[in-house]
């Protein structure tokens, strides 16, 4: 008799378990986490940010999170001042509005030097085509 009723507990647990697991797993998905510092539950959005050249400094609402990019991250549903700093480029500072369960991403935050290089490509007089290679190291042209 107790075996079958420690039978019959054992499924109603592990239907709990189940049903307890799915709800967690949706809400998780749908943006929610819990903060065990505050004993909250917060709506939450991921950041995804990318810059070129990559490893530049990273400061949220004007504190440094002492992370470069690419950098990824899940952020508190709200409004945020992002700036991307590197040596040698000039600053990039954005506003961005982090909404729950949606993902905002900035993949091509483009770093522009403080000291732009110049070089004589040519001395021809008549170029009529100038093609870089992909990594912007060398050139070729058509005269005519």
């Amino acid at each position: 008799m107790f075996k079958r009723i420690f039978i019959i507990l054992s499924y109603f647990a592990f239907d709990a378990a189940i049903v307890i697991t799915t709800t967690v797993l949706v809400a998780y998905g749908q943006g929610y986490s819990y903060d065990f510092h505050t004993n909250k539950f917060s709506l939450n959005g991921l950041l995804v940010l990318d810059s070129t050249p990559q490893g530049a400094d990273i400061k949220i609402n004007g504190t440094s999170i002492h992370r470069k990019t690419p950098y990824r991250s899940t952020l508190e549903a709200g409004e945020y001042e992002i700036d991307i700093t590197k040596n040698g480029y000039h600053d990039w500072h954005k506003k961005l509005s982090i909404s729950a369960s949606e993902v905002v991403s900035v993949p091509q935050i483009i770093m522009v030097p403080t000291a732009l290089r110049l070089e004589t490509l040519t001395t021809e007089a008549n170029v009529l085509i100038l093609v870089g290679s992909s990594d912007q190291r060398h050139f070729a042209h058509l005269s005519g």
